[in-house]
């Protein structure tokens, strides 16, 4: 009995011997997964583009003020057949050295309080540019006026220190709105554009004239961000 009972003495230190050990081997082994992740760590390689996972940081302005949101509202007031041309100037600068593109999306279209920006994007009113260097409002010949933006690049990089020392850090998106007043009636299609001159004329005069109506006529939002360019490896 005694030789029984130091046996199983035996083959429990046994176990609890081969329980340190497997503890052990998991601790080095976390120890040394963890000093892998921390020194050896490389980017991983995605179809011949290394993926880098660093920060990198613009800066919007306008009329030299900063823009903090990504979504910037343009309000344009006066708008009538005959209105001065709307432009405004959104100045982006790089502010790391990670190459950037810039990235613009119309999200919403107000006019007369009537936010129409879903079906301008169904019927082909939001469309890009032929020279693919903008985005035109209103393309159709549904209505008198025209709307949108373009830029000089949508590409920037380095860190941005001045116009003169760094032009390719820096880039201008101008926001533009025009309504050409057309009296000619030579031909069918300036005929028509006369008509819809006059009915969105009207409708222009009866949203001014509703002391209700506190927005302006005509409010473009849209969304601009940056991606991180893709570094060849």
């Amino acid at each position: 009995m005694n030789v029984l009972r130091e046996l199983r003495k035996f083959k429990r230190k046994s176990v609890i011997a081969k329980l340190r050990i497997l503890i052990l081997l998991g601790v080095m082994l976390i120890v040394s997964t963890y000093a892998w992740f921390k020194y050896d760590w490389e980017p991983p390689n995605i179809g011949g583009i290394k993926v880098d996972f660093a920060d990198w940081d613009v800066e919007y302005s306008i009329d030299n003020a900063e823009i903090k949101d990504e979504e910037i509202t343009f309000a344009i007031d006066e708008f009538y057949p005959g209105m001065d041309e709307f432009t405004k100037n959104v100045v982006i600068r790089n502010k790391t050295p990670t190459d950037s593109s810039i990235i613009l999306e119309v999200t919403s279209v107000k006019l007369f309080g009537e936010e129409i920006v879903d079906t301008l994007k169904t019927t082909d009113n939001i469309t890009e540019r032929e020279d693919e260097k903008g985005v035109t409002i209103f393309s159709t010949e549904n209505y008198p006026f025209k709307a949108g933006y373009y830029w000089d690049k949508n590409e920037i990089g380095g860190i941005y220190v001045s116009d003169e020392t760094t032009p390719d850090s820096t880039a201008t998106v101008t926001i533009f709105a025009n309504w050409s007043y057309t009296r000619t009636t030579a031909t069918k299609s300036e005929a028509d554009n006369d008509d819809l001159d006059t009915t969105y004329g009207m409708d222009a005069y009866k949203y001014y004239q509703d002391e209700g109506n506190d927005e302006p006529a005509l409010l473009i939002t849209i969304k601009l961000s940056t991606g991180r360019k893709g570094l060849a490896h």
